[in-house]
């Protein structure tokens, strides 16, 4: 551990907690990241998200992830969690992951910008679930908390509101996170599989790529997929 100069006790860590935003600022989010998945699409230099996000840009979360569903059906998922990043460059990243980077997808076309249906996710508050064996089930919120899961290179993410969408309860959201790392469906209750719980919402609508006056106002919501 590197040690401090003496004299000077080190500070204690900020841990970013739920942002408080108006509703014009979670528009402006919303936009923001919007844009930003249209200038990746387009291959255009985009707009530097400070300008875009204001006041709200400094804003530290714990991660952000961007959803695009094309017919109701997931397009692409993909953001980051997991150490104390501002708002700006959270939702940048996702944004631009969601746009060309997720495996499981090939890249969102320019022909599909119209077509897509946007949720940008807001996370804070990783900590580690609580309890051993079979008592972690016990240790989160179904509709509250989304989880990670880890063991080795594995890792796997499910966001708050897969569990509430597809009927799942405690160890139902448990079996399925380790799915998707690709883990045996009851790794989770081994005490080297590691398990954390995190919070977060969402802002909801349909992604316009046109210029700001044209947004569409988004909904906000607490909680969705993380590309279940």
């Amino acid at each position: 551990m590197e040690s401090q100069p003496h004299g000077r006790p080190e500070e204690p860590a900020v841990v970013p907690r739920r942002p408080e935003l108006t509703e014009a600022q979670k528009q402006q989010v919303f936009r923001a990241a919007g844009r930003r998945v249209a200038a990746t699409v387009r291959r255009e230099p985009p707009e530097p998200m400070d300008k875009v996000l204001g006041d709200v840009a400094g804003r530290s979360l714990l991660g952000a992830f961007v959803s695009l569903k094309r017919g109701g059906k997931l397009r692409s998922c993909c953001g980051c969690l997991g150490d104390s990043i501002p708002l700006s460059d959270a939702v940048a990243h996702a944004a631009v992951r969601a746009a060309k980077d997720d495996p499981r997808f090939p890249p969102i076309g320019g022909d599909e910008l119209a077509e897509l249906d946007m949720e940008v996710w807001l996370l804070w508050n990783l900590e580690p679930v609580p309890g051993e064996g079979a008592d972690r089930a016990a240790g989160f919120e179904i509709g509250k908390h989304g989880l990670q899961v880890s063991r080795g290179t594995a890792r796997g993410l499910l966001l708050p509101a897969v569990a509430v969408e597809h009927g799942l309860d405690a160890e139902g959201f448990l079996r399925q996170v380790c799915l998707k790392a690709r883990l045996a469906a009851d790794a989770w209750l081994d005490r080297d599989t590691v398990l954390m719980r995190f919070e977060g919402f969402s802002i909801r609508g349909r992604l316009d790529p046109r210029p700001e006056e044209h947004d569409a106002e988004p909904e906000s919501s607490a909680g969705e997929d993380a590309g279940a």
